[in-house]
């Protein structure tokens, strides 16, 4: 949460640091890590903290790149961000994740029709 909160600040570099820090100290991390940023993720969105967002969503991929709930919540986070291509390219990956994924197909036909 270090990381998410200095890349917000514009300090990428510490925000690498402290998150390579956060993954030495606890060798499980990478096991609960990926879904405390989704939380984290999603809960920026609502907030209208859309950068802060998809750079906790970031932070899944990097960890777990086969996450499509990551995609997705990106997906959700650049609709609402009105980057519409982007928010379907990652809708798409989600699908290509996970085929069975009703929310990203949902999505996907939402943005198709508007």
């Amino acid at each position: 949460i270090m990381a998410v909160e200095y890349n917000r600040l514009g300090e990428s570099t510490m925000g690498r640091t402290s998150f390579s820090k956060a993954l030495s100290v606890n060798n499980h991390s990478r096991s609960w890590l990926p879904g405390a940023m989704r939380s984290l993720g999603k809960y920026y969105r609502e907030k209208g903290m859309h950068k802060e967002s998809l750079a906790a969503y970031q932070e899944v991929v990097e960890l777990k790149p086969m996450d499509a709930a990551a995609y997705n919540g990106m997906g959700i986070t650049y609709w609402k961000m009105n980057e519409r291509q982007l928010a379907k390219a990652a809708w798409q990956r989600s699908l290509e994740l996970n085929p069975d994924s009703n929310e990203a197909r949902g999505w996907l036909m939402i943005a198709q029709q508007g």
